[in-house]
């Protein structure tokens, strides 16, 4: 853990909760270049405002994955802006029989989609592992989602965790949501859940941005889950550019320029 910690050493923004703030306030997207220009055929939704995917206003994964996405496709997308959304939001915004962008760094399941019928997906983008976080004072050893029973878990509104809804239905896992991954933590500090998930790839970040973590919290033994990120893509799409952005994000695994900007964050291609 301590190593990964290191990448996000060097001043890491404070905007963040400003930018997260301002989206939620107004219940809409924010371009975080500005809104994006009238007849742009195509836009980068994420929910996603921390790191790696947000480092700061402008910069990080997500804006990574849009220049590269420009620089191959310069006739089709000489700019593509990012757009931050809260998750509510983005799902309205996916709800839109003529929405034409894609949101990256997501899995099927958890937009209900595994047959894939309502969007199409990307090969995968990035390989990824969900961690299961308590207290020291009350550690929690996962061994599947039964070894979670009784307990409170921490959510983040909107998102959804196929696994343990089954036991959350039948009243044997009570979940309690946050509007947020850093408000999530912010309860399991202080003890107001039981255990959260957490993805690794933000680890460093929450790691600088609450230092208290090291202390408090118990990481276990054996993840929730490993998972691979991919793109969803919307089907109102022109075919041509459909499949012109398949090729392109099925490419990135292999491109050095690809794999170096993945580095700078301490990751690795899906499949590397």
């Amino acid at each position: 853990m301590s190593s990964r910690a290191i990448l996000f050493s060097a001043a890491l923004p404070s905007r963040r909760r400003a930018i997260a703030r301002i989206a939620l306030a107004t219940g809409s997207g924010l371009g975080l270049h500005g809104p994006a220009r009238a007849g742009q055929a195509l836009e980068l939704l994420t929910h996603y405002d921390y790191p790696p995917f947000i480092t700061v206003a402008g910069q990080g994964l997500s804006y990574d994955l849009a220049q590269a996405l420009s620089t191959a496709l310069p006739d089709l997308l000489p700019s593509l802006p990012v757009t931050l959304q809260p998750r509510r939001r983005l799902d309205l915004t996916l709800q839109q029989p003529a929405w034409q962008g894609l949101v990256p760094w997501v899995v099927p399941a958890w937009f209900g989609d595994e047959s894939g019928s309502r969007f199409l997906w990307s090969p995968p983008l990035l390989a990824d592992t969900d961690l299961v976080l308590s207290l020291k004072s009350r550690p929690v050893e996962f061994n599947g989602p039964a070894s979670l029973r009784g307990l409170r878990l921490g959510g983040v509104a909107g998102h959804r965790y196929p696994d343990v809804e089954a036991m959350i239905e039948a009243g044997e896992l009570t979940r309690e949501d946050a509007i947020n991954t850093e408000q999530n933590l912010r309860k399991l500090l202080r003890g107001r859940v039981d255990v959260i998930f957490l993805s690794a790839s933000g680890l460093p970040w929450w790691q600088q941005q609450l230092p208290e973590m090291a202390a408090s919290l118990h990481l276990a033994k054996q993840p929730r889950n490993s998972f691979l990120r991919r793109a969803l893509i919307s089907r109102a799409l022109p075919k041509p550019m459909q499949d012109r952005l398949l090729t392109v994000l099925a490419g990135l695994r292999d491109e050095r320029s690809w794999q170096t900007r993945l580095a700078r964050y301490g990751l690795q291609p899906a499949g590397k």
